[in-house]
């Protein structure tokens, strides 16, 4: 809170995954559930006293999801290339 008391008026807190199994790593934050919003409200509470704006980024990994987060990779739109393709992104 030291530096938005200060005037720092923007906030943007990195990748929140929408799916669980979407995610980059097990420990990647997300928006999946009720209890984060109940979380990420509190930062926004806190931030809006000192008139900063808070934005989330969203994200899902998609056919690059981490092989620890979850055996299939959800993936908008259907892909051929096997998960080793990661390694040559």
């Amino acid at each position: 809170m030291k530096k938005i008391s200060g005037g720092c008026g923007f906030i943007i807190l990195e990748s929140h995954s929408i799916m669980k199994q979407g995610r980059n790593a097990v420990t990647q934050l997300g928006l999946w559930s009720e209890e984060h919003i109940i979380d990420l409200s509190r930062i926004a509470e806190a931030c809006n006293k000192y008139k900063s704006i808070v934005l989330v980024q969203i994200q899902h990994s998609g056919f690059m999801t981490s092989p620890s987060v979850s055996k299939i990779a959800f993936s908008p739109s259907e892909f051929k290339k096997s998960r080793t393709l990661r390694n040559r992104v």
